[in-house]
């Protein structure tokens, strides 16, 4: 319903020091929708060439649902934005329905602001953000696609450069819960190997307002039952409050993270074996 569509607008690069962290490109694709914006599309050729640059992919196992925050030492900081050159860098996409709150999600991360007068996003938006994890830092590149039916092909070519994805729905319209299973298969489809996957259910805020109203909602239990079905990570956010959207962003990192860390012992446990045959097979001779 129009009532529930939300408005997404591109967001001005901010001039103030501490925003230097989060760089902001817009990118959009050719369609009617873009008249009347006063510029010109990028090509999608280009933004594929941006997405693709060099990165370490992460693999193995996915961890499972978060039934809740985490417990962590309060005398260390979850995530800061850091100046430092990162370690690592991860191509993250977002999918989820349009007007789930996609493009405020990326706005409250890298911002730290809730922008309500958001339009639409046309094809795929870019930002990038600066997180210290655990000590690491890491650069994330933040990919928004559209939700909308006709962009879906474009959606599937970021999946197969990313390294994770935020996959989000709006707990106040039970639509965009029941379309999950199909974002899914779309990003299973589009991916060429299996990528951890977050699920998040966004818009806490407004949820027991609407429950209360007896609107229909998406509970709790009902994203962490799917999010075990789907062997995904599992968190609620409000993009509006800031509720968990750095957690989330610093869970997920953390388990590509985790994941590189054992492809890259796991290859040298290779390797060494693979010495200490050649050299025994020497030894023998």
């Amino acid at each position: 319903p129009d009532s529930h569509e939300e408005m997404d607008t591109d967001v001005e690069r901010p001039d103030s020091p501490e925003d230097d962290t989060c760089r902001y490109h817009a990118k959009r694709s050719p369609s009617a929708g873009s008249k009347g914006s006063g510029r010109s599309p990028r090509s999608l050729g280009r933004d594929e060439s941006v997405f693709s640059q060099t990165s370490r992919s992460s693999k193995g196992s996915i961890r499972r649902q978060l039934p809740s925050i985490p417990t962590r030492d309060p005398q260390v900081p979850v995530s800061i934005s850091v100046s430092r050159e990162p370690e690592r860098m991860y191509k993250l996409a977002l999918a989820g329905d349009a007007a789930v709150g996609k493009s405020s999600f990326i706005v409250r991360l890298c911002k730290g602001k809730f922008a309500p007068n958001l339009s639409s996003t046309l094809g795929v938006d870019f930002q990038t953000k600066m997180l210290d994890v655990d000590g690491h830092p890491i650069a994330l590149q933040l990919w928004d696609t559209a939700g909308q039916e006709r962009f879906r092909s474009v959606a599937r070519t970021y999946f197969r450069r990313a390294d994770g994805v935020f996959l989000l729905y709006d707990v106040t319209y039970e639509r965009s819960f029941l379309n999950l299973r199909d974002w899914v298969d779309a990003i299973k489809e589009g991916s060429l190997k299996k990528i951890p996957i977050m699920l998040v259910g966004n818009k806490t805020d407004a949820r027991s307002e609407l429950e209360g109203k007896g609107r229909r909602v998406v509970k709790y239990e009902d994203g962490l039952r799917l999010s075990r079905e789907i062997d995904a990570l599992f968190i609620e956010t409000s993009a509006k409050n800031g509720t968990h959207v750095t957690e989330a962003a610093v869970e997920l990192t953390r388990l590509l993270r985790t994941n590189e860390d054992l492809e890259v012992k796991t290859v040298g446990m290779q390797l060494q074996e693979m010495r200490d045959k050649k050299s025994s097979s020497c030894c023998k001779r």
